[in-house]
């Protein structure tokens, strides 16, 4: 069963979409292999916004 943090990222990203943002600004979960937010496609941030 996916955690509440899963389930509003999943809808978060899929409403970005619907709404074809330019810019959308995701909060990283804890981190590591199995976070959420590893669904979003890399290449696609920023090279500015990396630390």
């Amino acid at each position: 069963m996916p955690t509440h943090f899963e389930v509003l990222t999943a809808l978060a990203i899929h409403h970005f979409g619907v709404e074809d943002v330019d810019v959308a600004i995701l909060e990283a979960g804890i981190g590591g292999r199995y976070d959420v937010t590893n669904a979003v496609d890399a290449s696609k941030i920023a090279e500015g916004l990396r630390n």
